[in-house]
């Protein structure tokens, strides 16, 4: 009978110009807004699939919330509207406890969005637009008293599978898999301007058992980063990221910059992440080609990180691990706590401001721990091959270096970080020998 629903709840065909026909085993009607189908597959079949056909174009979309056992099929274009008055307002996550982009009890709904459920599938050959624009231009402005939604949002759930799809132009992080399990993206591609800000091609948060294979992503901040939760908020949900796997993957911003990373890891990382396994990877135009990063008051521990066969070209660092990491907003210094007390690593990303606020609550004092990172096979460029900074409180320890050769004019720099290393290019001396 589940099948008999699944094939017959909803099929959507392309009908009138501006419209979507929805044929039911009982009723044929006419809609504009694929929110609305999904509303009355879910509300009357109880899951379905919707199908937004080849040359069909849809604009304004409101925001979309989704059911369980749904499959969305978008082989046309979907553009979402960005008038604030269409998206609800939403309690901040709580392994956060306030607003990401904004110091404020709320946020705006994402522009698709599901919790708690099962069995979902996006998937298509078409675009999705998240008609970022006039948010990020709001942003910067500084016009913003709501965090910005994220163009896909998952919680709470299990078995979400993303595949195939042109995703662009997303107000904040595009997808964003939260305290979910068993999630696979695959064959997508993410664009994204590289000064949209905070324009993240997958955030995963607090999931386990994610796989996130052949994929491009041309972003304006990290292609793919992995989180657990921000501050005492996120060590009180205590729920780590673990068990994700990642190949085949390139991370080109469309204009080399300064505020893309490839492959991250943080910097909200209280719950901790373990167990990632990265292969394959080609990065061009970036900042950073594998960023793993934390600060002072983060607390939460990265460990089991397993990082092979990567390429890199036109990158400022290559690998760099730091617990110093630092925000820059507005032309403010938001400075996480290193030796001294001072910070000195940068970081052109626009996210201290919620980060300031939270930690108005949180004496500052949990301390990050990294260990057990090991890279395998890296090659290409980069104006500086590696920069490898823990902290004297905690010393980022069993870095493993193994065939990691970069091009590179300022080599390597590292301070309370230990490690072993087997034929690594340019010379890395003893900047893995802190303690010896």
């Amino acid at each position: 009978m589940k099948a008999l629903i699944f094939l017959f709840a909803v099929i959507c065909r392309n009908t009138l110009a501006g419209s979507v026909e929805i044929a039911t085993q009982q009723t044929c009607e006419v809609t504009t807004s694929l929110a609305q189908a999904v509303g009355q597959c879910c509300q009357f079949q109880g899951g379905g699939t919707v199908v937004l056909p080849e040359g069909l174009r849809v604009v304004d979309e409101p925001p979309l919330e989704v059911c369980s056992d749904l499959t969305i099929i978008i082989d046309g274009y979907l553009k979402f509207s960005n008038n604030e008055s269409l998206f609800p307002l939403l309690p901040p996550l709580p392994s956060y406890g306030i607003g990401r982009d904004i110091p404020s009890n709320f946020t705006f709904h994402p522009l698709i969005r599901g919790e708690g459920v099962k069995s979902v599938v996006f998937k298509g050959m078409g675009t999705v637009d998240g008609s970022g624009l006039q948010w990020w231009v709001k942003h910067f402005a500084g016009n913003m008293s709501v965090s910005r939604p994220p163009l896909m949002e998952f919680l709470y759930s299990d078995g979400v599978s993303i595949e195939d799809l042109t995703i662009k132009d997303s107000p904040f992080w595009t997808i964003h898999p939260y305290a979910s399990s068993n999630i696979r993206i695959n064959n997508i591609t993410v664009q994204n301007p590289p000064v949209a800000p905070n324009t993240d091609g997958i955030d995963v948060d607090s999931c386990t058992n994610v796989t996130i294979t052949n994929s491009q992503f041309y972003v304006g901040d990290d292609g793919i980063s992995i989180k657990s939760g921000l501050n005492g908020a996120g060590r009180d949900f205590d729920m780590p990221s673990s068990n994700i796997h990642i190949e085949n993957i390139t991370v080109h911003p469309l204009i080399d910059n300064l505020s893309t990373n490839g492959i991250s890891i943080g910097s909200e990382m209280s719950g901790g992440v373990r167990n990632v396994t990265v292969r394959n990877i080609d990065i061009r135009g970036c900042e950073a080609g594998i960023y793993v990063k934390s600060m002072m008051g983060r607390g939460g521990i990265v460990q089991d990180i397993d990082i092979r066969n990567v390429t890199m070209s036109r990158v400022l660092q290559g690998i760099r691990l730091s617990m110093n990491y630092m925000y820059r907003r507005r032309g403010r210094n938001l400075r996480g706590r290193g030796e001294g007390g001072e910070g000195g690593e940068g970081g052109a990303h626009d996210d201290g401001v919620a980060d300031e606020e939270m930690r108005k609550d949180d004496d500052g004092s949990a301390i990050p721990h990294f260990r057990n990172i090991s890279f395998k096979d890296v090659r290409g460029e980069a104006l500086e091959a590696g920069f490898f900074l823990g902290l004297k409180e905690s010393v980022i320890t069993e870095i493993k270096l193994e065939n990691v050769n970069l091009k590179s004019k300022l080599g390597w720099n590292c301070a309370f970080a230990s490690g072993t290393y087997s034929d690594v290019s340019p010379d890395i001396g003893r900047c893995l020998k802190y303690g010896d």
